[in-house]
């Protein structure tokens, strides 16, 4: 089978699962939709004004399921793309005689699979019971639009084409402003830049790691720029989105002590800051929801009673106080203002607090990071899951390495090592950043799943003699 039949196969596949559940399911409307139909002030730009053009096209009736299908578009794409692009960099790699097609159409198959991998665990599987595609939420656009990037600055770091590097830059500028979390690949595209232009001696360049720097910096200006306009046109407040401190408070309050008050001193900026961590830290204490309540005694349930503390943490028990904090001090301040001083209070007491013993603060994360690493590949529990997990990890690390022993000797190698590099630093940062910031959960994790399972059947390929037999 040649390239364009496997293409029109992968793309009617493609087409069959993802819209024909759109059409069985419909829109899945999640816990976070509301506020992304009501265009929340703590939602950044992009998917709230997808909808609200979608509504204004559409009318209220219509436009769920009009998005819906502009999303499982948007996966078929990037499914198709995906698979095509590994298939690609393997074909060589692959069986040329004429037990080739048969191999070929099964590599095709296992990466195919791979790619749907998430979306068939969380629809038939997982008690969520549905995609991400037709589901009314960020990560809808965000999934599909992390693997293109990934595939992007593969090729971008190896061929230096100024269409892949546009490319980046729109993707990044949209995936930035759809999910703040996705401010990784910012940080993704700097780290492999600077292994590939700085690090590895043959593809030193200074010059392409500073049109990077450049790049990254405008886009992150833009992006802000891009949702105080946003706001402003909205609600008249020109202002980024809110709740930007949040995550790091609840993960400071969690792992603070008491004695951490003596850590506030007094400011004219906000007077009685200390009494208002006392308050939120008492209250915490008191629904034993803090390390210091802590009674486990594996890293695994000390991450289920972070997670499960985390949201009553700052929405049921942050938010109250710091509100009736604003309006006792403000008490003629509008909703929108009281936001937004909101939002400089918890990122300002996050900063404070980031002077509390280190080791409760590092115990969190670290138990955090094992959790995030066994969610992006497979499940965190079992204990026999999370070691299947981990020598998943182990067996990538080998066959990446292998792969660039033999880019060395053989230019065609290059691609696919840096392919696979980014693909697993992309998990890799994520992991860090959700572990830091909040808790692993599968919507968190699941970014790099397929990116994962189908680097490690190219890297398979690299020494391909098994297949010559």
């Amino acid at each position: 089978m040649n390239r364009t039949r496997l293409t029109l196969f992968v793309l009617i596949l493609s087409c069959l699962f993802f819209f024909g559940i759109a059409f069985i399911d419909g829109p899945i409307w999640c816990v976070d939709s509301g506020s992304y139909a009501s265009m929340d002030f703590s939602r950044e730009p992009v998917y709230p004004t997808f909808l609200w053009i979608l509504r204004t096209i559409f009318g209220e009736n219509r436009y769920l399921f009009v998005a819906v299908i502009l999303q499982s578009l948007l996966w078929v794409y990037v499914t198709c793309m995906a698979t095509m692009y590994v298939y690609d960099l393997a074909s060589e790699l692959l069986p040329q005689d004429k037990r080739g097609g048969f191999f070929k159409l099964v590599f095709v198959l296992l990466v195919f699979f791979s790619q749907l991998l998430t979306s068939i665990l969380n629809r038939f599987v997982a008690q969520r019971g549905s995609m991400y595609s037709e589901s009314i939420m960020t990560e809808s656009l965000a999934m599909p639009l992390f693997v293109l990037f990934c595939i992007r600055l593969s090729r971008w770091l190896v061929y230096k084409r100024k269409l892949d590097f546009v490319s980046l830059v729109v993707i990044s500028f949209v995936i930035v402003n759809t999910r703040k979390q996705m401010m990784i690949v910012l940080i993704l595209w700097i780290a492999a830049s600077f292994i590939c232009t700085i690090v590895i001696k043959k593809t030193r360049s200074v010059k392409h790691f500073l049109i990077v720097l450049i790049s990254i910096v405008a886009i992150s200006a833009s992006s802000k720029l891009f949702d105080c306009t946003y706001n402003y046109l909205v609600r008249g407040v020109f202002h980024e989105h809110t709740g930007n401190g949040m995550g790091a408070l609840c993960v400071m309050m969690y792992s603070a002590d008491r004695s951490d008050a003596d850590l506030f001193t007094d400011n004219e900026i906000f007077p009685g800051e200390k009494e208002l961590f006392l308050k939120i830290y008492d209250e915490c204490y008191d629904q034993e929801i803090l390390l210091d309540n802590f009674r486990g005694t594996d890293w695994y349930s000390l991450t289920d009673h972070f997670a499960s503390s985390y949201d009553v943490i700052g929405y049921e028990i942050v938010l109250p106080a710091t509100f009736e904090y604003i309006k006792q001090q403000n008490p003629d301040m509008g909703y929108d203002q009281i936001r937004i001083l909101d939002s400089e209070i918890e990122s300002h007491m996050a900063r404070v607090l980031m002077g509390q013993d280190k080791k409760d603060l590092l115990t969190v994360f670290l138990a955090n990071l094992l959790r995030a690493f066994a969610y992006s590949n497979a499940k965190p529990a079992p204990a026999i899951i999370v070691a299947a997990s981990m020598a998943l990890y182990g067996l990538y690390v080998i066959l990446l390495s292998i792969a660039g022993i033999k880019m060395r000797k053989k230019e065609s190698y290059t691609e696919i090592f840096v392919f696979g590099g980014v693909s697993l630093l992309g998990l890799m940062i994520n992991a860090g950043v959700v572990a830091l910031l909040i808790f692993p959960q599968g919507r968190y994790m699941a970014y790099a799943t397929g990116l994962f399972y189908s680097a490690i059947l190219l890297l398979l390929t690299v020494d391909g003699s098994f297949l010559r037999r």
